[in-house]
């Protein structure tokens, strides 16, 4: 298939999307577990969305997403048993994500930050 036949059928298909099935697709959107960068961005003012970003080293976030708060890795685990990678108590996490801004009514999206 040429290149003008590919962008062709996929503008027509991008705009029967966006025609059809805009508010299906916001609702399926509002219960989704991966979101589109697109509704990212539509949202990143609404006050039930926080955003997180998982560093591995403080200070080595780069580039993040406007209004996203950092959380280091290593105050989401604990060794236990000879793992380190282990959930801490649930009152320890719940002290933490709710220093963090999540809470139950909210939308919380996560991204992970790669060091290096």
């Amino acid at each position: 298939m040429s290149t003008t036949v590919r962008v062709t059928v996929t503008t027509v298909a991008a705009v029967a999307l966006a025609l059809t099935g805009s508010a299906h697709a916001q609702a399926r959107a509002a219960d989704s577990l991966v979101v589109l960068t697109e509704w990212l961005a539509t949202h990143l003012t609404d006050p039930s969305v926080v955003v997180v970003e998982v560093v591995h080293e403080p200070g080595a976030r780069g580039v993040h997403i406007a209004g996203s708060r950092a959380v280091n890795y290593r105050s989401m685990t604990v060794s236990r048993d000879g793992l380190g990678t282990e959930l801490p108590s649930p009152d320890s996490l719940k002290v933490l994500f709710e220093g963090l801004g999540i809470s139950s009514g909210r939308r919380c999206l996560t991204r992970r930050m790669d060091c290096c």
